[in-house]
């Protein structure tokens, strides 16, 4: 299972989801425009209760929250990396496997070619056989009907003259 910053595909997902929804559309230009009115307030407010000497050393703070954001992004940055390898990797696998089986592909085109060509030999041969034969069955029933035909006349021939001499 593929995670990002401790976060699961899954819920990777449910947090896609959850940012195309209609309140976190409202939600979140609410949330950043009320972070910017105190960030502003602050900023004044903070201007305010400083003394004129101490100006560096809310300079110096800023700087360690923005060095500590930096961090944190580099370690987002370090995750989203580990994810593009992994998929990198996944796409490579995929096509190391459709090769393979191109190569396999391959080596088996001409064999099924030969078995075909194989088969069709055998059927022809097959439906040529049949050709002949129909015509020798069909001659041997004509022949065998002929002497049934000739056998019935003579039975009925023997009958008539019994019945004659009765």
């Amino acid at each position: 299972m593929i995670t990002v910053n401790g976060k699961t595909e899954s819920e990777i997902a449910d947090l896609r989801a959850k940012r195309r929804s209609f309140w976190y559309r409202i939600e979140f230009p609410a949330a950043v425009l009320t972070a910017g009115i105190i960030l502003v307030v602050g900023g004044f407010l903070d201007k305010r209760d400083t003394p004129k000497d101490e100006p560096y050393k809310v300079q110096i703070s800023k700087l360690d929250e923005l060095a500590n954001d930096l961090e944190d992004m580099a370690g987002d940055l370090g995750g989203l990396k580990e994810f593009v390898v992994a998929q990198k990797d996944h796409i490579l696998d995929k096509e190391a496997a459709l090769s393979q089986l191109n190569e396999e592909h391959e080596k088996l085109g001409p064999i099924l070619e030969a078995d075909r060509k194989t088969v069709d030999a055998i059927l022809s041969q097959h439906v040529r056989s049949i050709r002949g034969n129909v015509w020798t069955n069909r001659a041997i029933g004509f022949i065998i009907g002929y002497l049934a035909s000739l056998a019935a006349a003579a039975t009925r021939r023997s009958w008539r003259r019994r019945a004659a001499r009765a």
